[in-house]
């Protein structure tokens, strides 16, 4: 009957000594605005992402039928296969688009969220908070929704123009 004592035993001894605090409330708004501007970082990436791929696909259609009408030979691709391909990208481009543009407005709306808490009633008395925390709130407080996503889409361009 070793179960029954297992559970006979009061419930004070049943806590967990290694369960976490709960998260400070200025820490959690923080870590609310990082996920958003991550998400909106993604969301833009994958955008230009897919232009990117749309427009390769469309320069090897353009290479397929160059190397055809020449009759070279030389073209790897065959431009039915590469046509059927971009046909197929350009038919779900627009479901992707609005997918990403969904999340976005999700993450926009998480970002906007957590920093209207930010500014109105979660954060501690500025005595409470060392430097660093508050360089961190008045960082995040300082960018707008549009700036995150122009910022982010910068940067996804710059990357994919180094990669393409």
């Amino acid at each position: 009957m070793a179960w029954k004592a297992h559970f006979d035993r009061p419930l004070e001894r049943l806590r967990w000594p290694d369960c976490p605090p709960a998260p400070d409330p200025v820490e959690s708004c923080l870590a609310q605005i990082d996920r958003a501007c991550r998400e909106i970082a993604f969301c833009e990436l994958a955008d230009v992402i897919a232009g990117s791929r749309i427009t390769a696909l469309r320069k090897a259609l353009s290479y397929c039928r160059e190397e055809e009408r020449r009759d070279t030979g030389a073209g790897d691709l065959d431009s039915r296969t590469v046509e059927a391909e971009l046909a197929s990208l350009e038919q779900t481009l627009p479901l992707e688009q609005a997918y990403r543009a969904d999340q976005r407005d999700l993450a926009i709306a998480r970002l906007t969220e957590a920093q209207n808490r930010l500014r109105g009633g979660c954060t501690t008395s500025d005595a409470e908070m060392d430097e660093t925390l508050k360089s961190r709130v008045r960082a995040a407080l300082t960018i707008s929704a549009a700036e995150m996503v122009a910022i982010s889409r910068d940067r996804a361009v710059a990357r994919v123009a180094q990669i393409w």
